[in-house]
């Protein structure tokens, strides 16, 4: 009996030890940080190529099909308390356009072209506001930045391989608008895994997202044209656990569209969808590419 009574509280330490010892290891196997981190002067350049179709129901519907590859360039300029301020370029532009029933025509210019953007980031991507103004033309949808190639993440976190998260989204929308709107919805994120990707170590992070955009062009004459989308899209990420960036990744998203003329009240509906897929790029390059 005595015995006993002193194996069963030998038992139980031993097996509160091995479980503490199992719980202080499995974080440091499966646990990985989600955020940005990027140094004071460090820069990242994308390749992206996309294809994007845009219709405007009329009493001849209108239709946009647009196939481009563009090169663009994030650069950390200073890292302030609220995060990183950044400035965003869109170096080259490659595209092939058709308008309803016209001949296919090739571009390879575009306004925006070597104008830099600067925001103000959290280490979660989320845009917070500009960090000066630029004098631009309104333009969308179809503008020359693709959808967050730089993701918000939803949130700052360390994560595990198989968790998912819910989370509301409301920022600044600038990467495909200018001048920006502010992008209010909501998001799912779900890790899907760790693994080399491109020479990294990179953790697979699965967004989707829903949520509506108000948009309002510089107004022309006494016209204003406002522009209400309903979105829904969906990526992949693999984002570098060394570098603490994306170094490839895919995205797809559906604009439901309202156009409404405020001085007439005249309403036209249309959709957009953009496909794109980008990765890593050298400006050393050319950027040539067969459509």
């Amino acid at each position: 009996m005595i015995l006993v009574r002193r194996t069963i509280p030998i038992l139980i330490l031993f097996c509160l030890a091995l479980f503490s010892v199992q719980a202080q290891e499995k974080p440091e196997q499966n646990a990985y940080p989600l955020r940005y981190d990027f140094s004071e002067g460090e820069s990242v350049t994308y390749r992206v190529l996309s294809f994007d179709s845009l219709v405007i129901w009329d009493i001849d519907p209108r239709v946009v099909i647009r196939e481009r590859v563009e090169r663009i360039t994030y650069r950390c300029d200073t890292i302030l308390p609220e995060g990183y301020g950044m400035t965003m370029i869109l170096e080259d532009v490659v595209v092939r356009e058709r308008v309803d029933t016209l001949p296919w025509a090739m571009k390879t210019e575009h306004p925006w072209v070597g104008r830099p953007i600067r925001f103000l980031m959290s280490e979660d991507g989320k845009r917070i506001r500009l960090r000066d103004t630029m004098n631009s033309p309104g333009s969308m949808p179809g503008a020359p930045f693709q959808a967050l190639v730089i993701p918000h993440l939803g949130g700052a976190d360390t994560v595990s391989p198989g968790a998912g998260s819910v989370f509301d989204r409301s920022m600044w929308l600038l990467d495909n608008v200018y001048p920006p709107v502010q992008w209010n919805g909501g998001g799912l994120r779900k890790i899907l895994g760790v693994g080399d990707t491109l020479e990294h170590h990179t953790i697979a992070v699965e967004l989707s997202a829903t949520g509506q955009v108000w948009y309002t062009p510089p107004t022309i004459g006494k016209e204003k044209l406002t522009t209400h989308i309903v979105v829904n899209g969906s990526g992949k990420y693999w984002i570098s656990l060394d570098a603490g960036y994306p170094v490839t990744g895919e995205h797809q998203l559906i604009g439901n569209i309202t156009f409404k003329n405020e001085g007439t009240e005249e309403e036209r509906t249309g959709r957009q969808i953009i496909s794109m897929v980008f990765s890593l790029d050298d400006l050393s390059t050319t950027l040539d590419f067969s459509f």
